[in-house]
């Protein structure tokens, strides 16, 4: 689950002092429930410290321990990014890994997308612009959420009109559902209300999370919604970070 997808919780209810109190065993079941949790929690804590590569990436809120001045979320467990291999839009298989070395922002969308997909893929472009020479060392790669009607040539037109040098990947539906499956990351097709699904064109909802991905392979944050200063400053500190 993203950090856009959360539930937000609500306020608890105010108390009346002339309400009855529960049943009698609601007290010990409550702190049975609490018990468990802590206990799970626990579990997962020891887990995440051990550094278990298992289980899809989520975004937490709060800052990243190691570079706390990073603007992204964190990404939990702490872990080597999922590799995979698609086909980029010169029809030629690219790797994740076919990257290392440089930092990767990787974005999953498509190029029929009105809103989410254009505007941030230019916020990207725009954030790796103000690096100077350093943009170099920065790769975007979109991975399509349609690959039923983005061709390796539509996907190479669409990402370089935002980023010279970006990357398209597109796949057969099952390699696409597998690695967004590694990153958590939804997709499904949607019609507008009383369309026709079997003659009507369709759209995408889709999780919208950009991940950044270090030189060394390492998921390092989770952008939602930055600014290219955003973008900027932490591909910045990253980029510095491995000079060191």
């Amino acid at each position: 689950m993203s950090v856009e997808d959360m539930p937000h919780a609500s306020a608890p209810p105010s108390v009346d002092a002339t309400t009855p109190p529960g049943p009698r065993w609601l007290i010990p079941v409550l702190a049975m429930i609490a018990i468990v949790a802590g206990a799970i929690a626990v579990f997962a804590a020891v887990r995440l410290a051990e550094g278990e590569p298992e289980g899809p990436a989520i975004l937490v809120a709060g800052r990243s321990e190691d570079a706390p001045e990073l603007r992204g979320f964190r990404i939990l467990p702490v872990r080597l990014a999922p590799d995979f291999t698609l086909t980029a839009q010169d029809g030629m298989p690219f790797s994740l890994s076919d990257a290392r070395g440089k930092i990767v922002l990787l974005f999953f969308g498509f190029t029929h997308c009105p809103d989410i997909c254009p505007t941030t893929l230019l916020t990207l472009g725009q954030g790796i612009t103000q690096l100077g020479t350093a943009a170099e060392d920065v790769q975007v790669v979109l991975v399509t959420v349609d690959p039923e009607r983005d061709t390796p040539t539509i996907l190479g037109g669409y990402v370089e009109a935002f980023h010279e040098g970006a990357i398209g990947l597109t796949g057969e539906m099952a390699q696409i559902e597998a690695v967004a499956d590694a990153y958590s990351v939804s997709f499904a097709k949607e019609w507008p209300e009383g369309a026709d699904p079997e003659t009507d064109p369709y759209s995408m909802a889709h999780s919208a999370t950009v991940f950044v991905i270090d030189e060394d392979g390492q998921l390092r944050e989770g952008f939602l919604s930055p600014t290219p200063d955003d973008v900027a400053h932490d591909l910045a500190m990253l980029l510095d970070a491995a000079k060191d």
